[in-house]
């Protein structure tokens, strides 16, 4: 009988134990999606701004190609 109840001691803690480590795995993955996220969003709103930037410059058009002239001194 003392066998038995050693066991289920151990099983118990080893059940607190795994409980405490999935609430922290689901802590971490809820931290993470959260983060992808607003780096999501961030990377969006640099987007948006790269294009509102590159209208600016070219005069409502910028098709990414280079326009700079070579100097040879």
């Amino acid at each position: 009988m003392a066998s038995q109840a050693s066991m289920l001691a151990s099983a118990k803690q080893r059940l607190a134990l795994v409980s405490d480590q999935l609430a922290d795995a689901r802590a971490d993955l809820e931290a993470t999606q959260n983060a992808a996220q607003r780096a999501a969003s961030a990377a969006q709103t640099a987007q948006a701004n790269a294009a509102k930037h590159a209208v600016g410059l070219h005069g409502g058009f910028y098709d990414g190609g280079f326009r700079g002239g070579f100097h040879h001194y």
